[in-house]
């Protein structure tokens, strides 16, 4: 039951992820607002408690962290209406992956514990919380089979943040808070204690949306103290470069040059992306994926190699992307 309940948070969280790659008229086609978004990683329900379409809520904040063989995901959730406790649901998902190792845990129940923090990313829910200071997040998960502590420290700009209208009342936000960053993880389990260090990245999500209804790409690649982040859908789609001193968006093009079916579900395995003047010429290949959920039918959420050119950089960079056009297979 916990991994179904798990796949199916994961499922959910895996939906609308991005502002701006909907219409040809909307953000891409500006350059990004270099500023400070401490207040974007804050919450944000109150501000739309009495939407009509409340119910439709959704807001989370996600971590994760890439080490040498060890990865770790962290999401703090918010579904519906949060002035109902029987129409609403919040939780906590944890994953952790040692080579092929994989360890979830979630606490999600009817009338837990939580609190948000309007200014910042301060999230608490059943004694789990993420916590922002200077230039930084606190993060901890405890649960019977496992514990998580970890320390993040950004890097990068911050960029995002700006609401944008999908179809009719639907919305969505998105506020990539830590592009890229430094993290020292201890994670404890029934049979063993791990400390390891890795690349940090965390962003936030929310808006109004009906879910299983977006075709997107994501992805976030991390080398040489910067960062390159993706996102496509329906063609139309943006890349940003970012550093500790610039967040600058560029217009993409994606073409998927390889598939695959894993665990069911049609992935690329290989893609290309670039730009139409040449400047921009990148390809994702797959290395390995990890399942979130059972076994045999979980989610696969996959991990690539980006290489290829970036203007004049040459990119080799290792991170998390994803694919959701939910062709599945039996």
């Amino acid at each position: 039951m916990r991994k179904a309940i798990s796949l199916l948070i994961f499922l959910f969280l895996s939906m609308p992820t991005f502002n701006g790659i909907y219409t040809k008229n909307n953000i891409l086609e500006k350059h990004v607002s270099i500023q400070n978004f401490d207040d974007r990683d804050g919450a944000h329900f109150k501000y739309y408690e009495n939407d009509s379409h409340v119910g439709n809520w959704y807001e989370w904040w996600y971590f994760n962290v890439k080490g040498s063989n060890k990865a770790l995901l962290l999401y703090f959730f918010t579904f519906g209406d949060l002035n109902n406790k029987i129409l609403s649901s919040v939780g906590v998902f944890a994953a952790f992956f040692d080579g092929d190792k994989r360890i979830e845990s979630i606490t999600s129940y009817p009338l837990i514990n939580y609190s948000l923090d309007y200014e910042k990313c301060n999230v608490t829910i059943a004694g789990n919380f993420a916590r922002e200071y200077e230039n930084g997040y606190m993060l901890y998960y405890s649960s019977p089979h496992l514990e998580i502590h970890a320390e993040i420290r950004s890097h990068a700009m911050p960029f995002g943040g700006e609401p944008t209208r999908l179809k009719n009342w639907q919305w969505m936000a998105w506020d990539v808070a830590v592009p890229y960053g430094n993290a020292s993880v201890t994670v404890i389990t029934k049979e063993k204690q791990y400390k390891f260090y890795g690349v940090a990245y965390h962003d936030h999500n929310w808006g109004m949306a009906k879910a299983m209804q977006l075709k997107w790409d994501w992805g976030e690649f991390s080398c040489n103290n910067s960062s390159i982040i993706y996102g496509i859908a329906n063609g139309i789609g943006g890349l940003y470069f970012v550093n500790k001193s610039i967040a600058k968006q560029y217009n993409i093009s994606i073409s998927y040059e390889k598939w695959r079916f894993i665990n069911g579900f049609l992935k690329p395995v290989l893609i290309h992306i670039y730009s139409n003047d040449g400047k921009i010429d990148l390809y994702v290949e797959m290395k390995k994926y990890y399942v979130i959920g059972a076994e045999k039918i979980g989610k696969p959420y996959l991990f690539g190699h980006m290489h290829g050119k970036f203007y004049h950089r040459n990119i080799n960079a290792m991170g998390f992307y994803e694919h959701h056009g939910f062709q599945f297979k039996i």
